[in-house]
């Protein structure tokens, strides 16, 4: 993810946009979760994780 923004919204969908002064133009969105995700996203290991009040969960990052 070198130069690029990861978003996790509240309600589950994370986005990735590449990192610019000029404009926020995604490149890539995906629902990991179901609402609400209000805690921060970790990153570690090549790994994004995620939880709501229900879930954590793990994604591997390509």
């Amino acid at each position: 993810m070198k130069d690029h923004v990861l978003v996790v919204t509240e309600s589950g969908e994370a986005i990735i946009a590449p990192a610019s002064p000029k404009a926020f133009q995604p490149v890539s969105r995906k629902i990991l979760l179901q609402p609400a995700v209000r805690a921060y996203p970790a990153l570690s290991g090549g790994r994004l994780y995620l939880r709501n009040d229900r879930t954590l969960a793990a994604f591997t990052l390509q």
